[in-house]
């Protein structure tokens, strides 16, 4: 009787199919408590002590090359016009970005990429579930930003759109 029947040869490949792919499932020690879908959470932070009449506050989340970005934009100075039309009715028009309330939410979800010490961004604008593609307040459906950025620690890094001036500098922590 031979040891290796068609049938325990098949289970054994099965076997050792299994133990190989397996080893490739082995988590590097840093990621051990992190999912595999895990986004990474990076949150911008304000400087201490300025005053701003307009400004946004950035929430990024990072996934392999991926990214999700999350823009909340505030102004102080909304322009309302009121006219009165041929009828007699009242309109106001206001900021086709902010309404009347001065803020407004983008979402953007795409890829990043990473060369020498610059970030750059390429997505698309999207509703607020990072799913269905709409378009900016301005009419732009596409984003592309493209930053220095220095890695300070494992807690923060900083983007600069051109590297000048550091009032320009978006500071995020990780979260």
């Amino acid at each position: 009787m031979k040891f290796f029947t068609p049938i325990r040869r098949f289970l054994f490949t099965l076997f050792i199919i299994n133990v190989c792919s397996s080893c490739s499932k082995i988590t590097p020690e840093p990621m051990k408590n992190k999912p595999a879908d895990a986004w990474e959470i990076w949150e911008q932070q304000q400087p201490d002590g300025i005053m701003f009449y307009s400004g946004s506050q950035s929430i990024y989340e990072f996934k392999a090359d991926s990214f999700r970005l999350k823009i909340e934009s505030w102004t102080d100075a909304i322009t309302i016009i009121r006219f009165v039309d041929s009828l007699g009715v009242e309109h106001m028009i206001t900021d086709p970005c902010f309404g009347m309330s001065g803020v407004r939410t983008d979402y953007i979800f795409g890829v990043s990429a990473i060369h020498n010490d610059s970030i750059t961004f390429t997505g698309k604008m999207c509703d607020s579930l990072f799913f269905t593609t709409q378009s900016g307040c301005d009419g732009s459906i596409d984003y592309i930003r493209s930053y220095k950025f220095i890695y300070n620690n494992d807690t923060t890094l900083t983007l600069n759109p051109d590297g000048a001036v550091n009032y320009q500098d978006i500071v995020l922590k990780r979260k």
